[in-house]
């Protein structure tokens, strides 16, 4: 197994893969940015270069065709980067005012964006990126809205330490509406991931110290069902 190293002060806290290219967000031995390497070669990725943004506390990032997402709550800001030639990375445009972001993801020349100050999930149209602007809010039923994913016209956001996860209809980006909040069953689902149309949720009951792998079926357009649950004990929350 080939090993290299990112060096040291390097301090990543999220990354996408679009491609060949490996995007980290986070702090790079004091630049806050985006740090870009080629995997075309994985057994032997390089770096291509990074981008500062000006000490912004990069919390996530996503990407799509030449441009990477990334959305700081230091700034209250979504800052579109051009990657089209990850050597010479550029600034393509920033969108303010965003609260305190969390999570983004880019579906459908749209970014979606949770966020904590306002508890809000915003939608930014990135149909033309050098020119992007905020086209729609909604206030989420709970506090701390953390995790997104997105499938089609529904976005499904988790919290931070809440028992449930909403369902938003974003068919108008304009007008997004909450279509139903659902229980984790006594656990907090603050985090989730999409395979193909299963949302797999991973949740954590503080009572206990009980993990759960949760499988939820979302083909449908009614009430997310859930399939199966995978239970586990593991203080140290190491998946």
């Amino acid at each position: 197994m080939a090993r290299s190293t990112l060096g040291a002060g390097v301090s990543p806290t999220e990354f996408v893969v679009a491609n060949d290219l490996l995007i980290l967000a986070g702090d790079f031995s004091g630049v806050d940015g985006l740090r870009f390497y080629d995997i075309r070669d994985l057994t032997s990725p390089y770096s291509l270069g990074e981008i500062d943004l000006s000490h912004q506390s990069v919390g996530d990032v996503d990407a799509a065709g030449a441009y990477a997402y990334a959305v700081s709550s230091a700034s209250s800001s979504l800052y579109i980067v051009n990657v089209g030639d990850p050597a010479q990375a550029r600034l393509e445009a920033t969108v303010t005012d965003l609260g305190s972001p969390s999570d983004v993801k880019v579906q459908g020349g749209y970014a979606y964006i949770t966020e904590q100050a306002s508890e809000q999930l915003h939608i930014v149209d990135i149909s033309d990126p050098s020119n992007a602007t905020t086209v729609g809010a909604i206030v989420m039923p709970n506090a701390n809205p953390l995790d997104l994913q997105v499938q089609g016209n529904r976005v499904y956001v988790s919290y931070q330490s809440v028992t449930s996860y909403t369902t938003v209809d974003v068919s108008d980006p304009v007008n997004p509406f909450v279509v139903d909040t659902t229980t984790c069953a006594g656990v907090a689902c603050s985090e989730s991931h999409l395979a193909g149309d299963i949302l797999v949720q991973k949740g954590y009951a503080a009572l206990n110290q009980t993990r759960t792998i949760r499988l939820v079926d979302i083909s449908t357009s009614g009430t997310p069902s859930i399939i199966s649950e995978l239970e586990y004990l593991n203080p140290s929350d190491n998946i």
